[in-house]
């Protein structure tokens, strides 16, 4: 597999009865990734970066960049205000996932 663009191909390919790690892993890679958008998006927003765009504030800004709506803008930038005090995905609070082999 040499990247992202290849992905849906190689995941046609795999049995659907052994799709959990791949779901497990995609949803640590999008965790992951949230978490740096959100950092991003404090800090971008810390600095005042929307303003460059003409924009207003932090939340039309992403929502024309981010291509996203009103609502979700705004959630993702409660996100980045609350960045502190949430746990680091790496230090959630949550057992990591068993195998479906794995015994209690």
């Amino acid at each position: 597999m040499s990247g992202i663009r290849d992905l849906p191909g190689w995941l046609a390919e795999q049995p659907a009865g052994q799709l959990g790690q791949v779901i497990i892993k995609g949803r640590e890679i999008i965790d992951r990734t949230e978490a740096i958008g959100a950092d991003a998006t404090r800090r971008f927003e810390k600095a005042g970066g929307y303003k460059a765009d003409g924009f207003v504030g932090m939340v039309p800004w992403l929502r024309v960049n981010g291509k996203l709506s009103g609502v979700a803008a705004a959630e993702r930038v409660e996100v980045a205000h609350q960045l502190k005090e949430l746990p680091r995905t790496e230090e959630a609070p949550w057992p990591a996932a068993r195998s479906a082999t794995s015994t209690p």
